[in-house]
């Protein structure tokens, strides 16, 4: 069975021509991006009387699983497979902010400009951060909905390869 992790390593190798990786840092901030789209298409769901542009329809269950690839592509090229732990039981509320909170941990630390310090093998970086907390509050988000990790990551990395993959004759 592939891991989320691995899963995202291959659709990473499948679209390197095409969609470049950007560097880990871009990753989280690309992954911080994507959790706040999220946030958008919730409250779009759950306020439908707000007056908003409503030119689009954010897929809240797309937009997190956008998230979870940018985190992991930093964790590809940490060379770390992040562990999640236990499902908490959670707010979906207190989830999306405890996601947000690990993934803008990483852009505050005094090393993150560089972001090439070395990963100990629980995934742990010199700012005492680690891929793994930031991953886990993303799977506890996706299981307060009932979506499946591995399934929303291969969705979403089958998505990126039929946009840009390159086509093998």
């Amino acid at each position: 069975m592939t891991t989320p992790y691995e899963r995202v390593k291959l659709s990473r190798a499948r679209t390197a021509k095409n969609f470049p990786l950007p560097s880990p840092l871009d990753c989280i901030r690309y992954a911080i991006t994507e959790l706040a789209e999220y946030d958008d298409a919730m409250l779009r769901a759950e306020r439908t009387a707000d007056k908003r542009n409503n030119d689009r329809t954010p897929d809240a269950r797309a937009e997190l699983g956008q998230a979870m690839y940018m985190l992991l592509s930093a964790a590809v090229q940490w060379r770390t497979a992040p562990k999640p732990y236990g499902t908490s039981q959670y707010s979906r509320l207190h989830l999306y902010g405890s996601s947000l909170s690990w993934l803008i941990g990483f852009t505050v630390s005094p090393t993150s400009s560089r972001f090439t310090a070395p990963l100990s093998e629980d995934g742990r970086i010199a700012t005492g951060l680690t891929v793994s907390g930031a991953y886990a509050a993303l799977c506890d988000l996706a299981a307060c909905h009932g979506w499946e990790v591995g399934a929303l990551v291969d969705e979403t990395c089958a998505t990126f390869e039929r946009k840009h993959a390159e086509v093998m004759l």
